[in-house]
């Protein structure tokens, strides 16, 4: 990526700036090109415009975690509101049909489905009682993710407000006159 180094006495200063890393569990394939793609938008010019993106990517990248970790929260609830319906009538492999409606192979859930209906249960009431199980904890996501947004729009906002005092103060060559 390219940047624009206007100190060439400090280039070093953009070797200074924390760059987040991605987690172990995180691709780092996509963190690159939501780093990449946010360079290229908002294509900052000076190394404090440059620390600001850098602290607008994190907060978005955070953002997108605490989402993926709301969802994976969900999602182990449902499993498990599953598999106390399952058990609430007395089936012998209630955990394995819990375990197989959040399972990524389609054959799997097909079978615990089929098994729903046999009970005549909907989805929607299992996932009705995940969020009731979960809860908790999704309300502390909710908030989370609603304070790293917050962060992220004033970041943004200082950023434009940096970006467009320096265009404001940048004196056009054209509009200077040439003495000998």
């Amino acid at each position: 990526m390219a940047r624009s180094k206007k100190t060439n006495s400090l280039p070093e200063i953009y070797d200074l700036i924390i760059k987040a890393e991605p987690l172990p569990d995180e691709d780092p394939i996509a963190f690159d090109h939501l780093r990449q793609a946010f360079f290229a938008d908002l294509s900052p010019a000076t190394p404090y415009e440059t620390s600001l993106v850098e602290q607008i990517i994190n907060l978005e990248w955070e953002t997108q975690r605490t989402r993926r970790l709301s969802n994976m929260t969900l999602v182990r609830a449902f499993g498990e509101a599953a598999t106390e319906v399952f058990h609430e009538y007395d089936l012998d492999d209630a955990q394995e049909l819990g375990q197989s409606l959040i399972n990524p192979n389609a054959d799997h859930r097909e079978i615990a489905e089929a098994a729903l209906v046999q009970i005549g249960i909907a989805k929607t009431g299992v996932m009705a009682n995940a969020y009731f199980l979960a809860q908790d904890a999704l309300e502390l996501f909710d908030r989370k993710i609603m304070n790293l947004e917050r962060r992220r729009r004033q970041l943004f906002s200082d950023f434009q407000a940096l970006k467009g005092a320096r265009k404001k103060h940048q004196v056009s060559i054209e509009d200077a006159e040439v003495t000998e």
